[in-house]
């Protein structure tokens, strides 16, 4: 009975004690070399070991205590949550109030058949979400879904109706291996690989003798600019190949399913995500194309959808449709989104305004 309350999965102590670990990470480290520089018997230098065994069971304990203390149930038309270790918090989320369940399968998750629930609402940002129950089983997910499909669906009379919308499924894209691996070589993410790595090494600046690197890095150069070009664009390739990896991961399987009203998105490798967006919270269309896939024809085409913050106020942005030709996208979206219009006949601006433009703009900078 979903009015009962209910505990997550054990599991889920496991989950949260890997994100504590992970966010402790860095002050570990720091009191592991700091301590590794005492040499001796003394009782300083074990200090630092006995931080890291008191800070492993403080972390242990509150990770089963929080498992222990939440709990959830569905009563009176609303998803209520109770939590905390000293203060007991309660959290009541009417289901008219509730816009999504966005289900994700880590590889902790697929071997227990559970699976992420993050509740959103209307006015969550994108990347926070009103709650979150990080593993329960498949089937209590599917059951809080419908429950909640119930509480929203139409009138009596015209329940059979709803019930048959509901129970179309239609695929409208599925990424395939070219698209994919098109996709992962032109992400552009070497950059952002390369500044994750600067910024995590700079965590470590009283560790590492930054200093006596800048003067071996100078001296090499000194000895030749040739291999630094070279230890230069093997770090670019090696950055971009990690770049591809990410990317290979995170969009495998990428599909977009037509459910009824609303658009289920699927993507992932090793962490299976499930993203739903009802219809009628779309805003907007935005189709994007980089420099890098411009010249081939592909674009990338995402949802402005209300309910987050990402970019504006009470809005989201979603990545529909990773890449795909860009005369391929009115085919694709015309079917459901009958209300925009994806062959606009564009018509470029006069040679004679040339002039002007170059001149007001040469004049503003």
């Amino acid at each position: 009975m979903m009015s009962e309350p209910k505990r997550l999965h054990p599991i889920s102590a496991v989950y949260e004690l890997g994100k504590s670990l992970k966010e402790m990470i860095i002050p570990f480290i720091v009191i592991f070399f700091v301590g590794g520089k005492d040499e001796g018997d003394s009782i300083w230098s074990s200090l630092p070991i006995l931080f890291l065994a008191i800070g492993a069971v403080v972390v242990l304990v509150s990770g089963l205590l929080k498992w222990y203390r939440f709990t959830y149930r569905v009563e009176d038309g609303e998803l209520k949550i109770e939590q905390g270790l000293f203060v007991r918090k309660k959290r009541y989320i009417p289901f008219e109030r509730i816009q999504t369940l966005d289900l994700s399968e880590s590889i902790l998750h697929r071997p227990f058949g559970l699976v992420k629930v993050k509740v959103e609402t209307a006015g969550t940002s994108l990347n926070k979400a009103e709650a979150e129950l990080t593993a329960i089983k498949k089937e209590e997910a599917a059951a809080l879904r419908k429950l909640i499909a119930e509480a929203k669906a139409k009138p009596a009379d015209q329940a059979e109706e709803t019930e048959t919308e509901a129970a179309d499924e239609t695929v409208i894209y599925k990424i395939t291996r070219k698209q994919l691996f098109f996709l992962a070589t032109t992400s552009g993410r070497a950059g952002v690989v390369l500044s994750a790595l600067f910024a995590f090494l700079f965590q470590f600046d009283e560790l590492i003798p930054f200093e006596k690197v800048y003067g071996e890095v100078e001296e090499l150069v000194r000895t030749g600019v040739a291999l630094v070009a070279a230890i230069v664009l093997a770090g670019l390739i090696i950055a971009w190949l990690i770049s591809v990896v990410i990317a290979f991961f995170k969009y495998n399987d990428f599909t977009v399913r037509l459910i009824g009203n609303d658009l289920v998105v699927t993507r992932g490798l090793l962490e299976k995500r499930t993203t739903t967006i009802p219809l009628h919270r779309i805003q907007a269309v935005n189709m994007k194309e980089s420099p890098l896939r411009q010249p081939f024809g592909y674009a990338s085409v995402y949802l402005i959808s209300a309910g987050g913050g990402a970019f504006e106020e009470g809005s989201s942005f979603i990545e529909l449709l990773p890449v795909v030709k860009r005369r391929d996208v009115g085919q694709i979206l015309r079917n459901f989104l009958t209300d925009y219009q994806f062959e606009a006949e564009l018509a470029p601006p006069p040679r004679k305004s040339m002039v002007r433009y170059m001149l007001v703009k040469t004049a503003v900078a």
